[in-house]
């Protein structure tokens, strides 16, 4: 399995029932996927904290559409009430 299956798995882009079981076996014996998935979730809870930080940022339509992304990617690690 390669870093980008990982990727699209943790963004919610693997929508097929098979490939999704396929993955989540792999994740279940493979130790370094495991570590990789572990690195890309703490990756997108740091893009996700300093997005929510910067509430002054001229960038708010992107900063609303990257946190829409992490939402919907890990939404076990969001974060307190950001409104």
């Amino acid at each position: 399995m390669c870093d980008n299956d990982l990727e699209r798995y943790l963004l919610g882009y693997v929508t097929d029932e098979s490939e999704l079981a396929m993955i989540e076996e792999h994740l279940l014996i493979c130790e370094r996927c495991i570590e990789q998935t572990e690195r890309i979730g703490i990756e997108m809870a740091r893009i996700r904290h300093a997005l929510v930080s910067d509430q002054k940022s001229a960038m708010q339509p992107i900063r609303r559409i990257c946190l829409a992304m992490a939402d919907r990617a890990a939404p076990d690690l969001r974060l307190p009430d950001r409104e």
